[in-house]
């Protein structure tokens, strides 16, 4: 576990700044930034509870929406590498979103490391879990509450999503303006 006294002057969390708004689009996720949220959100699971809550005292509002894409991504990286490990990681950086944000946002995302779980042949419940153990109380029961959920309100096209599988793997869509049986 990574302690407070070792990181209190160098935790960076620029890689969740969003920058220029108009930046917001593919181009901006790039794999440098996706590496770099990575290696944030890693940082994050590995520290104790003191390193936790310096991490997320230095968190605001201008960091969810990275946190909510890497959540996003996360998924995609899972199911094509054949990695549970960022199922996990996804769950995380969503779970940490909803300490600064909307909850619903994030909600809407959680379908997604959900189904990824499943491709890769694993119990998603157990997962989420298992990613949700070393987290405070509350975000554990967030977690739940999702895991709680009836099986059709845990599908991505439920909260709007449409997967594709491409050359470079699985992706999900987000169709807002289509209306969705269940949601958030």
């Amino acid at each position: 576990m990574e302690s407070l006294l070792l990181v209190t002057e160098d935790l960076d969390l620029s890689p969740l700044d969003k920058g220029d708004p108009a930046g917001w689009g593919p181009a901006a996720v790039t794999p440098e930034r996706i590496r770099a949220i990575t290696r944030l959100v890693e940082r994050y699971a590995r520290g104790d509870s003191d390193f936790r809550q310096l991490f997320k005292s230095k968190l605001d509002r201008t960091h969810e929406g990275w946190l909510e894409i890497f959540g996003e991504r996360a998924a995609s990286i899972a199911a094509k590498n054949h990695d549970a490990h960022y199922v996990r990681l996804g769950v995380i950086a969503l779970t940490l979103a909803v300490l600064i944000g909307d909850w619903r946002d994030a909600m809407r995302r959680l379908p997604l490391p959900y189904a990824a779980a499943e491709r890769l042949g694993l119990d998603p419940a157990q997962v989420f879990r298992a990613a949700a153990s070393d987290l405070d109380e509350g975000s554990r029961q967030w977690v739940e509450s999702f895991v709680l959920r009836p099986e059709e309100a845990k599908r991505p096209e439920v909260m709007g999503y449409e997967s594709t599988d491409g050359a470079d793997g699985l992706f999900w869509k987000w169709l807002p303006r289509q209306r969705h049986r269940g949601g958030a």
